[in-house]
């Protein structure tokens, strides 16, 4: 169930119903290292693109569209843009190596349903994913930004 509130700046924002106390969950993000996998495959710009869809797809997103690019002399980057937020992965077929993040909003689509499509499709030999509650903290401060420290 997803709850629609005000946050403390004044936007309104939707938050799920995970919510603990005074934070409430706003999406998951899953952070996965891929080691051992298949060069071939990693330096394969079509699979990988594909791969990234069908685990978005898999997981329960909505994909709306992608960037990519192929490096010379190999690897691939791929972002996927979601209706829920977004899945990428960045290539090394040299070492056998990738890094992936999948971030979704709300409680349908499950990131860690997208991160084991990665591990199998990619064929590592060993992973670590590391699973982040994103949230947002209610009934917080909001201060202005200070000038003095904005960018230029």
């Amino acid at each position: 169930m997803t709850k629609r509130l005000v946050s403390p700046c004044g936007a309104l924002q939707a938050f799920s119903s995970k919510g603990v106390g005074s934070v409430a969950t706003i999406g998951t993000h899953c952070l996965l290292e891929l080691y051992g996998c298949s060069p071939e495959l990693l330096d394969d710009h079509d699979f990988v693109v594909r791969t990234l869809r069908a685990a978005a797809e898999r997981a329960g997103a909505t994909w709306l569209n992608h960037a990519s690019h192929r490096f010379t002399p190999q690897g691939v980057t791929a972002v996927g843009l979601l209706s829920e937020s977004h899945i990428s992965i960045h290539t090394w077929p040299e070492d056998g190596f990738a890094t992936a993040d999948v971030f979704t909003c709300g409680d349908v689509a499950m990131p860690e349903i997208a991160c084991g499509v990665l591990r199998e499709a990619f064929q590592c030999t060993r992973y670590e994913m590391k699973r982040i509650d994103r949230s947002q903290t209610l009934f917080v401060d909001c201060q202005p930004l200070d000038t003095a420290m904005a960018p230029v």
